[in-house]
């Protein structure tokens, strides 16, 4: 998934390149957790992002976002979603996985896009992974929160906790306090 955002940052950069240009309004949206100061004005702003990715002519994923707005020009570097996102993935055995969330923000600098808001991480094979914050370190492939989650998998077991660390497959999972329910068929 890494490709995927190396992609987004390319698609962007060219959309700056080609003079999308930011409107003069500000953003406000402190009432979502992100305070942006009046000086923090967006060099370019996307309606109804529509994003989709292909390598070597097959199709790999699509993002859909309600709006991005670009803050690279800035010393903390970062793309903002601000109106809901929702990320289709194609894996390597032919099925998607999807991720939705409130808002997301893209910190170009250090490959971290932290997820907030109602955030669902639905694999292909069940498994439904919920929070209210999630960060995903591109880099190191690596997913956690401190945040309480809820994790749902297929046959009605589940895991309920504050804070985990995991891999992107969730195979190499580490929760900080947890209480599992499992259910024995």
């Amino acid at each position: 998934m890494h490709w995927f955002f190396c992609r987004i940052v390319s698609i962007l950069f060219i959309l700056n390149f080609l003079g999308v240009s930011a409107q003069d309004s500000l953003l406000v949206s402190s009432k979502r957790n992100f305070i942006i100061s009046a000086a923090e004005k967006p060099i370019a702003r996307i309606n109804q992002v529509d994003l989709r990715f292909t390598s070597k002519g097959l199709f790999k994923s699509q993002l859909k976002a309600g709006q991005l707005l670009d803050y690279t020009h800035l010393s903390f570097p970062y793309y903002y979603f601000p109106d809901h996102i929702h990320l289709d993935i194609l894996d390597d055995k032919g099925t998607y996985n999807t991720v939705v969330s409130d808002q997301a923000v893209f910190y170009k600098e250090f490959e971290l896009i932290e997820l907030k808001g109602n955030v669902v991480l639905t694999l292909a094979d069940g498994t439904v992974l919920k929070t209210s914050e999630l960060f995903w370190d591109q880099s190191l492939e690596w997913l956690y929160t401190d945040a309480p989650y809820t994790i749902l998998s297929d046959n009605g077991s589940q895991n309920k906790g504050i804070g985990f660390d995991t891999n992107q497959a969730l195979t190499k999972f580490t929760s900080r306090t947890n209480n599992a329910v499992g259910i024995n068929l």
